[in-house]
């Protein structure tokens, strides 16, 4: 009985360290140019991080100008409102409004564009991300992101029920 109580806040604490790793890892996607907003308000590792600190990660924001971009969308300054909370109408505002973030990289738009190519080869039927991420070695949660940043691009949907997703290019 004596393991189940000191187990259950360990592998609480574990998960716990592994979600805020995640959200820093977004951010520092976000920093590095490897992901757009756009793509990382659609990543499920982002759910944990404020929309604040996330609009603050690009590069030359920080908090006074991710507070006037949250004013200007009308969101007022809810510094702990999380991604996760975000509406899907409330994502598309945030990454329209917020200026493209000029740090993504030429290497990131060359991956997005041999993406929507491999997309096209697979035509109507679509691919699921699992299998796009196989096919170029990496892993799907990254496969996952790139794929965001294509339909937020308006370059790709998403179809299907819950348990299988397939994406297909536009």
């Amino acid at each position: 009985m004596a393991t189940v109580e000191f187990s259950q806040p360990l592998a609480a604490l574990a998960e716990a360290n592994r979600v805020r790793g995640d959200g820093a890892a977004v951010k520092r996607e976000v920093r590095q140019g490897l992901v757009t907003l756009a793509g990382a308000l659609e990543d499920p590792r982002a759910g944990v991080l404020t929309i604040a600190d996330l609009l603050a990660a690009q590069r030359g924001w920080g908090a006074t100008r991710a507070d006037a971009l949250l004013v200007r969308v009308g969101m007022g300054v809810r510094r702990r409102m999380r991604v996760r909370d975000l509406t899907a109408r409330q994502r598309r505002v945030i990454a329209q409004e917020a200026p493209l973030n000029p740090s993504v990289s030429r290497e990131r738009r060359r991956m997005l564009d041999e993406l929507h190519a491999a997309l096209v080869e697979h035509g109507e039927d679509g691919v699921s991300c699992r299998a796009l991420a196989d096919e170029r070695g990496m892993d799907s949660l990254a496969m996952a992101g790139l794929l965001g940043s294509l339909r937020s691009q308006g370059r790709a949907v998403a179809f299907g029920g819950s348990h299988n997703v397939r994406w297909r290019a536009l």
